[in-house]
C-alpha cells in the first residue's frame, strides 16, 4: 500500500507524537481491563445510534464489568459533537455517565479523546450534569499499558488519517451537522468479517510493527484481532476459486476442481485439530500482531470490545439474543448468558495469551 510521502510524514509525527505523549499505567496478569469505543451518543432520539444498544451496553457494564473489577477504557468517538451539542447529550445519557463514575471511584476509567469528541475541555459546563462533567474532567490523547517489558498503545486511530487537519476536522464536522444528520447518514459500521485493508488501520499497523509494540484500536468500527485467521483466507481462496472455476472451459476445470479439493480438505483439517488457534492478519504476510481494534458498541449486531484478563487478550461480543441480526453468533457453546438478563449473551470472538503475542511480535520484528 503507497501513499503520497508528504501525507507519509504527517501521519508518523502525528503517530509518534501520540505514542511519546502517552500516559502510562503498569499491568500484570492480575488486570482485568475492558476496552470500548465510538458510542456516539446522540440525543435519544431515532438518529441516536447508540439508543438501539443502549439497554445492552449499560446493563453488561453495571452488572458485569464493575461487579467483576475491570477497569474501564473509553476509546474515543464517545460523545457525537460533530453533530450535536455537549449539554443535550450530557442530560440525556446521564445515567450512562453514572455508571462511567462508578468506574472512575471503583476499578478504574480511563478516557480517551476520538475525532468525534474532541474538545471537551473547551466546552462550557452550563447545562451539562455532574456526573458528565466529572467523567470528562480529565481526557487522555491515548494510553500506554505496560505488561513486563511489553507496550500496549492505546489510540483511538483517527490519529493515522488526515482528520488531524484542522481544515479537515472543521469540514467533517460541517457535513456531519448540517448534512449528514439531517439527511439521517449515519456514522460508518464495517463488518468484523470485511477483509478490505484500510489506510488507518495499515499505518497504525506499521507503526507498531516499527516499534514492537500492539497497537488498541477503535476508529473504524471493525473489530479486530490480529487481523483476520487462516480459516477465513481459505475460504475467501475457496470461494474465489470456485466462482473462477463456473467460469473456465471443461479443458481448464480439472487443475482447479483439484486446487479446490486440496484447500477445502487442508481447512477441514485445521479446523478439526483440538490445538489449532486461529492466527492471520490482512496486513502481514507473517501474521504478526500489530493491531488489535475494539470496533464499536452500536454495531447492528451488538457490541464488541477487547478484553485483557489474566495474562490473555480478548476479542468480545455481547448481543441480544432475540435481535436476529446476532445470529451471526450461532449460539454455540462458547457463547453464555448474563445472569438475570438471559437475553443478553457473550460471545468470545478470539483470544490469546499476550507472552505469546509479544514473544512472536520480538522474534519475527527482531525487536528484544
Amino acid at each position: 500500500m503507497t501513499e503520497n510521502l508528504f501525507i507519509g510524514s504527517i501521519i508518523l509525527e502525528n503517530l509518534e507524537k501520540t505514542y511519546t505523549r502517552s500516559e502510562r499505567i503498569k499491568i500484570d496478569s492480575d488486570s482485568k481491563i475492558i476496552v470500548l469505543s465510538d458510542f456516539h451518543l446522540g440525543i435519544g432520539r431515532s438518529r441516536d445510534e447508540f439508543r438501539k444498544n443502549a439497554r445492552l451496553v449499560m446493563t453488561v457494564l453495571k452488572e458485569w464489568y464493575l461487579p467483576q473489577g475491570y477497569s474501564l477504557i473509553l476509546n474515543g468517538d464517545i460523545e457525537e459533537l460533530h453533530r450535536l451539542k455537549l449539554p443535550k447529550v450530557s442530560r440525556t445519557w446521564e445515567s450512562l455517565y453514572e455508571i462511567f463514575l462508578e468506574f472512575k471511584k471503583g476499578p478504574g476509567l480511563y478516557k480517551i479523546q476520538g475525532n468525534h469528541d474532541s474538545g471537551l475541555s473547551l466546552i462550557r459546563k452550563k447545562g451539562r450534569s455532574e456526573a458528565e462533567l466529572e467523567v470528562n474532567s480529565r481526557i487522555l490523547p491515548s494510553l500506554i499499558l505496560e505488561y513486563k517489558e511489553n507496550e500496549m498503545l492505546v489510540l483511538h486511530g483517527h490519529q493515522a488519517s488526515l482528520y488531524n487537519s484542522p481544515f479537515r476536522h472543521r469540514m467533517n464536522k460541517f457535513f456531519l451537522r448540517y448534512l449528514a444528520h439531517p439527511l439521517h447518514i449515519n456514522n460508518i459500521k464495517r463488518d468484523f468479517l470485511s477483509d478490505r485493508p484500510l489506510k488507518a488501520e495499515q499505518r497504525i499497523f506499521d507503526f507498531a510493527r516499527s516499534k514492537g509494540i500492539i497497537a488498541l484500536a477503535g476508529h473504524t468500527h471493525r473489530a479486530l484481532f490480529e487481523g483476520h485467521s487462516e480459516e477465513e483466507y481459505l475460504k475467501i481462496r475457496i470461494d474465489k476459486m470456485i466462482r473462477d472455476y463456473m467460469k473456465q472451459e471443461d479443458p481448464d476445470k480439472k487443475e482447479l476442481k483439484e486446487a479446490i479439493y486440496n484447500t477445502a480438505g487442508i481447512l477441514q483439517k485445521m479446523l478439526e485439530n483440538e490445538d489449532y488457534k486461529s492466527r492471520g492478519s490482512i496486513y502481514d504476510p507473517l501474521s504478526l500482531s500489530c493491531l488489535f481494534n475494539s470496533g464499536t458498541v452500536i454495531h447492528k449486531f451488538g457490541a464488541t470490545g477487547i478484553e485483557i484478563k489474566g495474562g490473555k487478550i480478548f476479542l468480545t461480543a455481547w448481543f441480544d439474543k432475540t435481535n436476529p441480526q446476532s445470529r451471526v453468533f450461532l449460539y454455540d457453546e462458547s457463547s453464555f448468558p448474563l445472569k438475570e438478563h438471559p437475553w443478553i449473551q457473550n460471545y468470545t470472538l478470539k483470544s490469546d495469551d499476550l507472552d505469546y503475542i509479544f514473544t512472536r511480535l520480538s522474534l519475527l520484528t527482531n525487536k528484544k
